[in-house]
């Protein structure tokens, strides 16, 4: 399949969950995530993820927002602003007490002022249509997050959150993609960090 296939396949999944499912299999990712990464967690300082678009069926990341907050305080957290005119994401502190608005394509975002830079995160949990057994994935196609990973250092982690199993074909690639060192599914985790080192 292409990219634009297999983005609208995997579109059409989302939305054919039902709201019941939906809160389930973002449950697991959030406890996949933690029972998996836990110990990864205490050595992590500063960490970035997407907010859900709730009604497009995105995994949703509060479950994992409420855990990090109550569990692991010492992490800052960070969440994406994006700039549609320079086509890029600036990258803003929250703590439980931020608000947030969202913008014109309904993405949620802080109201915050506090501006972090790429080189300093070490983690950021991916946003994604798809992703295949080498760990590529598939987004919106904006090129939004290519962009911010390319920015980050060699060693932060790039872990994408997929409610479906690897696509069976392998992705196209183009040169500024940036692949996974993980994806966490409701029921595995899979790891691509030996072969994308």
């Amino acid at each position: 399949m292409t990219k634009p296939q297999i983005r609208s396949v995997y579109l059409q999944k989302r939305k054919q969950l039902s709201e019941d499912l939906y809160f389930d299999l973002s449950q697991k990712l959030s406890d996949q995530f933690f029972f998996y990464f836990h110990s990864k967690l205490l050595n992590i300082n500063t960490l970035h993820t997407f907010l859900p678009i709730e009604k497009n069926r995105e995994p949703n990341t509060n479950f994992i927002l409420k855990i990090l907050f109550q569990r692991f305080k010492k992490i800052k957290i960070i969440v994406p602003k994006t700039d549609f005119e320079l086509n890029i994401l600036t990258h803003l502190a929250i703590d439980e007490q931020t608000l947030f608005e969202e913008n014109k394509y309904e993405i949620p975002e802080a109201i915050s002022s506090e501006k972090v830079e790429e080189n300093e995160i070490d983690l950021v949990i991916v946003p994604l249509l798809g992703f295949d057994s080498n760990g590529n994935r598939i987004g919106y196609g904006g090129g939004f997050y290519d962009k911010f990973l390319a920015k980050t250092r060699p060693d932060c982690l790039k872990i994408g959150l997929s409610f479906f199993d690897p696509i069976e074909t392998l992705i196209e690639l183009e040169a500024t993609d940036i692949p996974l060192n993980f994806c966490v599914t409701p029921n595995k985790i899979w790891d691509f960090s030996n072969q994308n080192n």
